[in-house]
């Protein structure tokens, strides 16, 4: 999936929590502020994450909001390998990561090859979005693996985890019944904390 194809799909989906903030299908919750691009000609450790020579950019306040890993590094919690781009919301906590190859990270594999497959991150760290390459069972879902047919026509195929790490949406890749309920092959399934299914958080409820 290339960059324009993801990008958009990322913007789509994190529409109702935080990779940009992240969540959905992929979305972003508002503008960030204006940033300001700028070249280091060095390797520089630049509030604590390892940034490599090349191009690198900052908010007008002058804090970190993206740049290239030098090395591997566990920023802001989170395990990355040398050669990810990192960006930062205006507090410092993670907004996105482009991995730069597929990277096991937290046991699950996720799909990185340059600015292909946005990543992300809860505040301290833990993944919160994954592409996978493979289906795999989770936590008893079998959720399906990446595919771009099923993102370009609207049915995400990232999969979300909440905070503490428990399955938070995917699409299944076989029919499965969940809490007395039939998700078909292709469908997403929702989940609460507790593993139980719920509506889709995404979607505009029209209340107040």
């Amino acid at each position: 999936m290339r960059m324009s194809v993801s990008l958009v799909l990322v913007t789509l989906a994190f529409a109702g929590s935080s990779v940009l903030t992240a969540d959905a299908s992929p979305a972003q919750s508002g503008q960030q502020p204006e940033a300001e691009r700028f070249t280091l000609k060095t390797p520089e450790v630049i509030e604590e994450v390892p940034c490599a020579a090349g191009y690198m950019w900052r908010y007008v306040d002058g804090r970190l909001r993206r740049c290239t890993l030098e090395r591997d590094a566990v920023v802001r919690g989170a395990a990355l390998p040398k050669g990810s781009t990192v960006a930062f919301n205006p507090d410092g906590s993670h907004h996105f990561v482009f991995l730069p190859r597929t990277t096991t990270i937290e046991g699950f594999e996720c799909r990185g090859h340059g600015h292909d497959f946005m990543t992300t991150f809860h505040p301290d760290g833990r993944l919160k979005l994954c592409w996978m390459p493979e289906d795999r069972e989770i936590q008893g879902i079998p959720c399906a693996r990446f595919s771009i047919w099923a993102d370009v026509f609207g049915n995400s195929s990232g999969v979300y985890l909440h905070a503490d790490g428990a399955l938070a949406e995917c699409r299944v890749s076989r029919d499965t019944t969940v809490g007395g309920t039939l998700f078909n092959r292709g469908s997403r399934i929702y989940l609460d904390p507790s593993g139980r299914p719920t509506a889709n958080p995404h979607e505009k409820t029209g209340k107040n």
